[in-house]
């Protein structure tokens, strides 16, 4: 596991079809694209038709007597942006081999089942603790788990997760209970327990995905030092460790 304080992770939205944005310089309505490449482009009819976006009159078109060819529009955009915050990287790379789809789906769900349990031992809401959906390490030809801080710059919350050692405990409690969860039909229960405001990523992972991460966690928990190297490589430098251990000291004393 690795620990970087002030670490910058680029967000990137492609839009609902993964085709960019169109975007409107003159009231700034923003559209996702419905078309890949072409020589003469036009966005969507609703887009064509939007209203000033600083205008209560919804009937009103921002771009009513414009010429099409005179249209402000910047089309097919993607919008990015740098988010810096703490950041933790668990490496999963040895055991989930890019090679396999199987292993991306586990990932998938460690990602989600560390997450969800770290917000319910830090009593937080998930929303305060990101991911990355999953992360490919190309120079070990695997996959890791990324989890940060949502408030920019950092709340503290990954890293105390960093000092809490029966994270992955807990973690594995949680895929055991939906595991139980999903065998008994409660397929909606299961949906929360594990993925909760993600649940649309159910649909798509194989239905083994659940079994293959528990019995990763639990093979590598029953190994007896797995926690313990997780943590003794969590932080590389002296720097970073007495923030870390100056940030947790003020979260339990706010807790108090």
């Amino acid at each position: 596991m690795y620990y970087q304080e002030g670490g910058e992770i680029l967000a990137i939205n492609e839009g609902e079809n993964r085709l960019g944005f169109d975007i409107c310089l003159k009231c700034g309505y923003a559209e996702s694209s419905i078309k890949a490449n072409t020589e003469k482009y036009e966005p969507s009819p609703s887009f064509l038709e939007h209203p000033p976006i600083f205008n209560s009159k919804e009937t009103s078109s921002c771009w009513k007597d414009n010429k099409i060819g005179k249209k402000p529009l910047l089309d097919r955009q993607i919008i990015a942006a740098t988010h810096i915050t703490d950041v933790i990287v668990i490496n999963f790379s040895k055991f989930l081999n890019q090679t396999k789809q199987e292993s991306k789906d586990t990932a998938i769900i460690l990602t989600q089942a560390l997450r969800i349990t770290g917000a319910q031992i830090l009593e937080v809401d998930p929303r305060n603790i990101g991911f990355l959906e999953y992360f490919l390490l190309p120079s070990e030809n695997g996959f890791a788990v990324v989890l940060f801080d949502t408030l920019t710059g950092g709340a503290g919350h990954v890293c105390e997760l960093l000092e809490t050692y029966n994270w992955f405990e807990k973690t594995l409690e949680l895929l055991t209970a939906s595991l139980r969860t999903s065998a008994s039909g409660d397929r909606e229960n299961f949906r929360y327990l594990l993925l909760a405001d993600n649940s649309r990523l159910l649909s798509s992972l194989d239905p083994l995905a659940v079994q293959n991460a528990e019995n990763l966690l639990g093979s590598l928990l029953r190994g007896g030092s797995f926690t313990e190297k997780l943590h003794l490589n969590s932080v590389t430098s002296e720097r970073s460790k007495k923030s870390k251990d100056e940030r947790i000291r003020k979260i339990k004393s706010t807790k108090r």
